[in-house]
């Protein structure tokens, strides 16, 4: 079974590379399954749904879907941030390439008043 969604999130993320896709995309909500695998706890998965989410947030609404949950960001530096050595290198990899695609001087100080804010504020997704 994991490795269904595992090769389903690859494909997904090959997907989320090609912009003629991104509204398709878009209207199956698949920028939310990439959101949701960063936070699991297989590896593999993790870094499909983060690979995926480097390839879609170029679209600006994608961009700033992602942008529009503190939880998103969080979970997003979580993997640069850890001290567990649970992700893997290409995850890390896509998280530090996600965020500077996402940084721009609008949002640049909100990544790091997210960063810094107690993580309560961000234990529910609203």
């Amino acid at each position: 079974m994991i490795e269904s969604k595992q090769q389903i999130l690859a494909n997904l993320g090959n997907f989320a590379y090609d912009p003629v896709n991104f509204v398709w995309l878009w209207n199956l909500k698949v920028v939310d399954l990439f959101l949701d695998a960063v936070t699991c706890e297989d590896p593999l998965l993790q870094e499909f749904g983060m690979g995926g989410l480097s390839n879609i947030c170029l679209d600006p609404i994608h961009h700033e879907h992602i942008l529009s949950e503190p939880y998103h960001i969080r979970a997003i530096m979580e993997c640069l941030f850890s001290d567990e050595l649970k992700y893997t290198e290409n995850t890390i990899i896509n998280s530090m390439t996600l965020l500077m695609l996402l940084i721009d001087p609008i949002s640049q100080k909100d990544f790091f008043l997210i960063y810094l804010l107690p993580t309560s504020h961000f234990n529910s997704r609203a």
